[in-house]
């Protein structure tokens, strides 16, 4: 663990080091490490040659200010076709042909020119992405900087020069979060709304919609849940989970990228195709038009997901939520209750009725 100002004076080092490309550095929550990382890299960089990829899309979606050169790690990819072994007879009849087979690929496009890259919550990234951001990145001489949490979910197998220590304010629940890894918070402002309570659950509002994001790591209850919810048609604001692994990308109405991907969570404005679904980006104003299905074997070009009122700790980790309902939290880990703690606003603990 460091030091604050051990963290600044690597990360000032890092970049000023024309030796070295790539530093990877953590931070629980509630400290400033990835603006600490922003703030090293403009120290010697023009802002507009910093290139900030995060691995949660709800911050590119609550981020009103629509930063150009901040993006989603998703829309630096593209799904190409791969070339076949052995050529295609054109007059074989499409039926008979091999079906296409597809690869994601990085589009040097959106990440060339940039002298630095700074690659925030990175812990949430596949790592074959993450590996083509980084190798991409290096070929073309520019300075990498990875900013990971090593407590959250997908963060265990991280190591790195790590801060726990804030000089900041923080909500109550944050420090939660931080006392369960036995971390202390200097000053808590109280004038920040949320925490944690408990409260009574009835087993049938378990995924219900409405405006709280419900999670369990019970596998009966989940699967249950999501049954019966799989029988019944889409509805209007119910919440999808992207089960995809291809890249599905559209334009917005200012000409950027927009990408689902594996993880991904919408939520459904209008249930009837005409002739596809309108979907709003969770945590977002951002609007896509689709065709979706729960079924594995949907044609391309159909979006596969999944329901998600309900959703396991795992996948919850990829959001962040105003009010979380936890059921069955004794059977959750430490980094698990950290991972959803961290990312709620208000957290209710469901015991059944």
């Amino acid at each position: 663990m460091l030091e604050i100002y051990e963290m600044i004076e690597l990360l000032d080092d890092f970049v000023n080091d024309n030796t070295r490309q790539v530093q990877v550095v953590g931070g629980i929550t509630g400290t400033d490490i990835f603006r600490m990382t922003v703030d090293a890299a403009l120290g010697k960089y023009n802002f507009s040659k910093v290139l900030m990829i995060e691995g949660c899309y709800d911050y590119i979606g609550m981020n009103k200010n629509g930063v150009v050169n901040y993006v989603y790690y998703a829309n630096l990819f593209l799904d190409v076709p791969c070339d076949p072994l052995t050529p295609i007879e054109p007059f074989t009849p499409k039926l008979f042909r091999p079906k296409i087979q597809f690869e994601i690929r990085i589009d040097t496009r959106l990440i060339s020119g940039y002298q630095c890259i700074i690659i925030n919550n990175a812990h949430l990234i596949p790592i074959k992405m993450l590996e083509a951001i980084i190798q991409y990145a290096k070929n073309q001489g520019s300075k990498v900087c990875v900013v990971i949490d090593p407590f959250d979910i997908g963060g265990e197998n991280w190591r790195a020069p790590t801060i726990t220590d804030s000089l900041s304010k923080l909500s109550s629940l944050t420090a939660m979060a931080r006392e369960i890894y036995n971390v202390d918070t200097r000053c808590i402002d109280k004038r920040v709304k949320g925490g944690i309570s408990e409260a009574k659950v009835n087993r049938r509002s378990i995924g219900k919609i409405d405006d709280k994001q419900y999670i369990t790591n019970d596998d009966v209850m989940l699967d249950a849940v999501r049954h019966k919810q799989l029988q019944t048609p889409f509805r209007k604001n119910q919440k999808v989970i992207v089960t995809d692994n291809s890249i599905n990308a559209t334009i917005d109405q200012y000409n950027s990228k927009m990408s689902l991907f594996k993880n991904s969570m919408c939520v459904i404005m209008s249930p009837i195709s005409s002739p596809m679904l309108k979907l709003r980006f969770f945590n977002s104003q951002n609007v896509y038009y689709a065709a979706i299905s729960y079924l594995d074997d949907a044609p391309r070009g159909t979006i596969k997901v999944k329901p998600a009122n309900i959703l396991s700790a795992v996948e919850s980790s990829h959001h962040r939520y105003n009010t979380s309902v936890i059921i069955g939290v004794e059977q959750m880990n430490q980094r698990e209750k950290y991972s959803i703690i961290k990312n709620s606003k208000n957290v209710i603990i469901g015991h059944l009725s």
